[in-house]
């Protein structure tokens, strides 16, 4: 039995992979009969076992109410405090673009989300520490810190300053406290070690795929072709827009197609505006404007799993990632994938996906032009990729979770 304590910052929604991957496996943790207790804290507050099963199943994210650290009081003082408490996040996400850019707001919202488990810090003794994001808080507790990736060193270029500046400050704290880290694929564990050369162990918990991936109805594949004005073929891809995504080449690849099969199987991009350059942005915007591409921009995770599947081919040409969601969706959805050959993402395919060099458009456009023309090896392909989904699951995640946890915690004892 092992008592747990997660930040659970990611959870604030819209959900990056980071909070998917952390949502996941706290599905299962949540209702596992080797967690003793668990307890989340945020930006926003302490959250007890309940508070996050309640979470969890409704998706409404870390904001809500909830009972840790709200104190006692009448009925009608407990509304007051929630009716402030919903003004102030409606404020707080109107003033969201604006904050981001202050200098200093991500060391301050850690200071936060620190001080809220410090106020209670006896209650909290012999609780492990789970950092499902990267940098630990300042807390005593013996820590496990999941490692995403290391694209902040191998491609400095493709992040926003403020990040490159959190990561450098904080990265040290995080790799000399921690008891044991994480990786979410063995190519990001070989990167961890090789890069920082860690005197503890690296453990690997793979992210892995929810079950409506594999569960699509008809019903909902109609559903999400009507609301998004879906044609009956076409290309998807899943990514936010960031020049690690590397979709600039992925446009003109697809734009080098011959012009019947651009008619036949239109582009359309899923995924959050990031932070791509003027430059990159002018570009796609051309593209748009040309009606080469659609861009639907972010899409509710409950419209994902159907509007992958109704895509004739996924197509995810990464420049770096340390493991590769998308990826695996796209295989239980039963859609065809092209990927990059490069980093985690041939682990992540195991075979069962059209690989390319991401950084040629004419390695890009011919996987599409042969994938595209040969419906029979379409068929082999989602097949296959079916089945290496099939290996991705959640309560495997969580098993493998808590075995690095407990670990950690007979080693601080």
């Amino acid at each position: 039995m092992i008592k747990i304590l997660v930040n659970v910052d990611c959870l604030i929604p819209p959900l990056t992979g980071v909070g998917r991957y952390a949502q996941g496996i706290l599905r299962v943790l949540v209702q596992s009969s080797e967690v003793e207790d668990l307890v989340g804290f945020s930006t926003f507050g302490l959250y007890s076992r309940s508070d996050l099963a309640a979470i969890l199943a409704s998706g409404a994210g870390v904001r809500q109410e909830n009972s840790l650290d709200q104190g006692s009081g009448s009925t009608s003082g407990s509304h007051s405090r929630a009716r402030f408490r919903a003004l102030m996040l409606r404020w707080f996400n109107g003033l969201k673009p604006i904050i981001r850019r202050l200098p200093g707001i991500r060391r301050l919202r850690n200071v936060v989300r620190t001080f809220r488990v410090k106020a209670q810090k006896s209650r909290f003794d012999d609780y492990v520490y789970w950092e499902p994001n990267y940098l630990l808080a300042d807390l005593d507790n013996p820590a496990v810190a999941v490692i995403h990736d290391v694209s902040h060193e191998r491609m400095p270029e493709c992040h926003p300053q403020d990040r490159l500046t959190e990561m450098a400050l904080r990265m040290p704290n995080t790799l000399n406290r921690s008891r044991r880290l994480i990786a979410v694929s063995e190519f990001t564990k070989n990167e961890i070690c090789n890069l920082y050369h860690p005197s503890q162990p690296v453990d690997v918990v793979r992210p892995a795929v929810d079950s409506e991936f594999f569960e699509i109805s008809e019903a909902q594949r109609l559903v999400a072709s009507k609301k998004y004005n879906l044609p009956t073929e076409f290309i998807v891809s899943v990514a936010t827009l960031e020049p690690r995504k590397n979709l600039l080449r992925l446009i003109a690849a697809f734009a080098g197609l011959p012009s019947e099969l651009q008619k036949r199987f239109p582009l359309i991009l899923l995924g959050a505006k990031g932070w791509m350059t003027s430059e990159s942005t002018k570009t796609l915007n051309e593209l748009l404007n040309k009606g080469l591409v659609r861009y639907l921009g972010y899409v509710e995770q409950s419209d994902m799993a159907p509007l992958i599947s109704l895509a004739t081919v996924s197509v995810y040409p990464s420049l770096y990632e340390g493991f590769g969601m998308p990826i695996a969706e796209a295989m239980a959805a039963g859609t065809v994938v092209i990927t990059s050959d490069a980093a985690s993402m041939p682990e992540v395919a195991q075979g069962a996906a059209v690989l390319v060099d991401p950084t040629s458009v004419d390695s890009i456009r011919s996987a599409l032009h042969e994938i595209l023309e040969d419906p029979s090896k379409r068929l082999g392909l989602e097949s296959m990729g079916r089945q290496v989904a099939l290996q991705y699951t959640w309560g495997r995640s969580a098993e493998d979770l808590l075995l690095s946890l407990s670990a950690a915690k007979v080693g601080a004892s």
